[in-house]
């Protein structure tokens, strides 16, 4: 399946949506908001020179003088929930991709840093700040992502919300989500929903 069939499924969410899954609940985009807040946080530290707290984080800066310019910036979080067994030759192509994928991000224009915690779960949520939002077509189109997204992530996730917002005061706050995407991968046929704020 392609990220382009996967899009075009894609409906979109009211305020109340009562056989939604549980997962695209609003209320969960506000405990994301607010994990992604706390990293943001973390950012905003290590651009004014503090040491980056956290043995179970991890922040790569590629634009360090424009994430201290104080402007207008834009980002995209992702927190996904693994599947209790994953095929080890899925984990392994995971691992692999990220890998590529975070080593590449210092090469896409208008990406200006990538931070990741660990959760008390055990899974992750991820922050990436951009210039602006269109910035994220650079990576989307790359074959890696594309393989990364409509192949692996239903292989390796039971559902995945992705939001896109502003951060109209860059790094120092607040954040701003304008939209999340839902991805319920647990069933044949994944369910995919849009929600707008």
């Amino acid at each position: 399946m392609t990220e382009a069939h996967l899009h075009r499924q894609m409906q979109v969410l009211g305020d109340h949506h009562p056989h939604a899954p549980a997962f695209s609940r609003p209320d969960h985009t506000d405990t994301d908001a607010a994990l992604l807040e706390g990293m943001l946080d973390d950012l905003a530290r290590v651009v004014r020179g503090e040491p980056y707290p956290g043995e179970h984080h991890r922040l790569l800066v590629f634009g360090h003088a424009r994430l201290a310019a104080r402007t207008p910036l834009a980002f995209v979080g992702f927190r996904g929930e693994r599947r209790l067994e994953i095929d080890p030759l899925v984990e392994s192509a995971v691992d692999r991709i990220d890998a590529a994928l975070v080593s590449g991000m210092a090469q896409v224009p208008g990406v200006l840093s990538y931070g990741c915690q660990r959760l008390p779960d055990g899974n992750w949520i991820n922050l990436v700040v951009l210039e602006t939002l269109s910035a994220t077509g650079a990576w989307h189109r790359s074959a890696l992502h594309r393989e990364a997204s409509a192949e692996l992530s239903p292989r390796y996730y039971t559902s995945v919300r992705l939001h896109n917002g502003l951060l109209p005061d860059g790094v120092s706050g607040p954040l701003r989500v304008l939209d999340t995407k839902y991805y319920d991968f647990s069933a044949e046929q994944p369910w995919l929903a849009r929600r707008q704020f």
